[in-house]
């Protein structure tokens, strides 16, 4: 078991490919609820990845969860943990609310991401 304890460990300290082969880091952003964790979440992930070399997801908290959709099946801890063992992330935040990071990107989002981050407004 200690073997494979230290082999795991050695093989998560490897670069991931796309930083190992040169490219310029190029930092991905996306932020979401990911209640009940699927196939979905990971390939949204997967994709968002793709785009770039590093992801970043912010996992939004109860609170924003609950004015925009209702309240999540799951925690804020619970959702954390869900998306931070994804192998496709490399850093997740925690509540991180929606009309917050939407607003805060540049250049601004297209208008169906305002629409959408206004919606949730107080």
């Amino acid at each position: 078991v200690a073997a494979l304890r230290a082999r795991l460990h050695a093989l998560q300290q490897q670069p991931r490919p796309t930083l190992s082969i040169g490219r310029k880091e190029i930092r991905i952003f996306m932020d979401g609820a990911f209640d009940l964790f699927h196939y979905g979440h990971a390939n949204a992930f997967r994709q968002g990845l793709a785009l770039g070399t590093y992801l970043i997801v912010g996992v939004n908290d109860d609170v924003s969860i609950t004015e925009c959709k209702g309240a999540p099946l799951c925690n804020d801890d619970e959702r954390l943990a869900m998306v931070r063992g994804c192998k496709f992330v490399d850093e997740a935040r925690r509540r991180c609310k929606p009309r917050h990071c939407a607003l805060r990107l540049h250049p601004p989002p297209p208008p169906a991401v305002r629409r959408w981050s206004s919606a949730c407004r107080t």
